[in-house]
């Protein structure tokens, strides 16, 4: 991943912390909504006995990617607050 850079002709770096921080939150509550949906097996045999299986690794799959987006937000936002305190000393 590649990080932003810190410097005095970029964005002031509390202003790109704050939009991270924003992101970041944002896709913690998609994560929150994505696992409130309730799974149910009567939704799926219809089309057969594997579907429901195959539901469920697709909904575990959708959380699992959303949480490796929230924590690359972090990891943004940990570099940031290092350079911010970098800055200050």
């Amino acid at each position: 991943m590649i990080l932003p850079t810190i410097h005095l002709n970029g964005t002031d770096p509390q202003a790109l912390r704050e939009g991270y921080v924003a992101a970041a939150e944002a896709v913690r509550a998609a994560i929150s909504a994505l696992e409130a949906v309730p799974l149910n097996g009567r939704d799926y045999y219809p089309q057969g006995d594997a579907a429901y299986g195959v539901a469920f690794r697709e909904h575990g799959n959708r959380v699992w990617a959303l949480t490796e987006v929230y924590r690359e937000m972090h990891q943004i936002i940990d570099h940031i607050d290092e350079a911010i305190e970098a800055r200050r000393r």
